[in-house]
């Protein structure tokens, strides 16, 4: 019976009270919520880790193109790992070259920015994908976890040399996205399809950024956010190629000489040993160097001087740096003239501007304009004045006693090393100036120079022209001695020579200048006589029976 009753006896359980009930599930959902964020952030933790590195390299003069690429690209990839560096991230102080060293060191995305446009700083562009290729050849893959890859994307222009020339690199026709020209109708937004070049650039990289994360959307989503940016991006580029020159021409020459500092004055003028050149338009007739040569960079002043042919170098390196120490001292004539090596063209150079900047870096500009005449009236006529003018200018250049130009006046003991080496340099070009205009009269004509001396007189002219070209010759090489004089003994003696070398030319050409000069005058009296007298018999009244 006891067993039986204890069988029977009912067993009360405690039922839990509703309230505390759901505080418990409520304790156990949040539990479980903290063990799925521990676990997300070590996932995310992980994919920061895999941080993709974009390297942006390009030429300085695309500074503002690239600096709207880059805001896209972050905005585009805002969700990913992606930190994009370009020099702008060295802060001032740093070493510049080896903060560069150090991104292309940890770079797994090499994106070489090319333009059409021919750069100072393009020489730095090919570093750094010759850096970026020798690392590449140490580390194959990076921190990313895939192949460390080049993409050239080439606005306008194509892959330059800078990129083929590089040992070792391959890079396909698929891998080079190109936008040489872009076309947006007025008021419309562009639309970029997946096969465009700027939509696959985007799509490459994004196709990087899910292979890194290991998550991506659908094909659709992802489509239509990359279609998004790259219209964007087709905009930027398409500004950008809207705002490039068409064409560019040089009716003139400009020289920019540019210091450091403001350049210090010493015995023969400004010291220029540390300056550097930039020419502007076309000097193929003066220093030998073309327009396409001198876009976008420049020339160190020893580069410069080495470019002038020999012929022309010292006159013109010390009328240079006349030029610019007569402005920057502020006194003296601002002008010097340079003629190119047949004669046959003169230029005028002048300084226009002087810049200072506050830290002393100083600009020279100095524009070199060709010199032209033009004829009027009777050609005849008109070359005989001009054989006149040959004559009485060399006559008051150096044969005169007034002249600045005598020898006893230069060989004074008073004139120092660079009052006269500016007195040389100006004798020069002016002498120059009166062959050019010989050249451009053609005084050399057979015809005329019979008109003038008669027939049977080639021993005699061949005998002046002997001794002109020997006298002329010695004169000039004793001027450019002067002229690249630079310790005081070595002046003297050098002024010595010159003297005498302009006593022996001033002696040789005095007869056959008088003679050339007078001869011309009674040939140009004569024919404004004949022209004259047959103009008078035209205006006469025939006579009728």
């Amino acid at each position: 019976m006891a067993i039986q009753a204890g069988r029977n006896r009912s067993v009360t359980r405690s039922v839990p009270n509703p309230a505390y009930f759901v505080e418990y599930m409520s304790m156990k959902a949040k539990a479980m919520q903290n063990k799925l964020r521990k676990k997300s952030k070590s996932n995310l933790d992980n994919r920061a880790s895999s941080r993709i590195n974009i390297f942006i390299s390009y030429a300085h003069e695309d500074r503002e193109l690239v600096a709207s690429i880059d805001s896209l690209l972050r905005e585009t990839f805002e969700f990913a790992p992606l930190s994009i560096y370009r020099d702008i991230e060295i802060k001032e102080g740093q070493n510049w070259a080896k903060q560069i060293d150090t991104a292309l060191q940890e770079t797994d995305i090499l994106l070489v920015i090319f333009t059409e446009r021919m750069k100072m700083s393009h020489s730095y562009t090919g570093y750094e994908i010759g850096y970026f290729n020798r690392s590449i050849q140490q580390r194959r893959k990076g921190s990313a976890g895939f192949d460390r890859i080049y993409i050239p994307f080439c606005i306008g222009a194509d892959v330059p040399d800078t990129m083929h020339d590089i040992q070792g690199i391959s890079i396909g026709a698929d891998e080079v996205y190109k936008v040489l020209k872009t076309k947006i109708e007025s008021g419309t937004e562009p639309v970029v399809d997946e096969d465009h070049p700027v939509f696959k650039l985007l799509a490459r990289i994004s196709d990087l950024v899910t292979q890194t994360l290991g998550t991506g959307s659908g094909h659709a989503q992802k489509s239509a956010r990359i279609a998004k940016q790259a219209a964007a991006l087709y905009r930027i580029i398409h500004e950008y190629l809207q705002g490039r020159v068409s064409s560019e021409t040089y009716p003139e020459r400009k020289l920019i000489i540019k210091t450091l500092r403001r350049p210090n004055f010493e015995r023969d003028g400004i010291d220029l040993s540390k300056a550097s050149v930039e020419l502007i338009g076309d000097f193929a007739d003066i220093f030998g160097i073309t327009t396409t040569q001198t876009i976008g960079r420049e020339f160190t002043w020893l580069e410069l001087c080495d470019k002038i042919p020999a012929e022309l170098r010292a006159n013109c390196v010390a009328g240079i740096q006349q030029l610019a120490t007569t402005v920057l001292k502020g006194a003296g004539d601002n002008y010097h003239v340079v003629t190119t090596v047949p004669r046959d063209k003169s230029f005028r150079m002048f300084v226009s501007k002087v810049v200072t900047y506050v830290s002393q870096k100083t600009e020279i500009h100095i524009y070199v304009v060709q010199m032209r005449t033009k004829d009027y009236g009777d050609p005849q006529s008109t070359r005989l004045l001009k054989a006149i003018s040959v004559g009485l200018r060399f006559r008051s250049l150096v044969l005169e006693d007034q002249s600045q130009f005598r020898p006893e006046k230069l060989g004074h003991p008073v004139v120092t090393a660079g009052d006269l080496k500016a007195k040389v340099s100006e004798m020069l070009s002016q002498m120059d100036l009166i062959l050019r205009e010989a050249v451009e009269a053609d005084l050399s004509d057979p015809a005329f120079l019979i008109m003038i001396w008669g027939k049977k007189q080639e021993k005699k002219v061949q005998d002046m022209i002997d001794v002109w070209e020997c006298t002329r010759k010695q004169l000039y090489a004793a001027a450019d001695d002067v002229l690249s004089a630079s310790d005081d003994e070595n002046f003297r003696r050098k002024k010595e020579n010159f003297v005498k070398a302009l006593q022996a030319f001033a002696g040789d050409i005095e007869t056959m200048n008088r003679e050339f000069t007078s001869r011309i005058l009674t040939l140009l009296r004569d024919y404004v006589e004949q022209k004259i007298s047959l103009s008078s018999h035209e205006e006469k009244p025939v006579a009728t029976g």
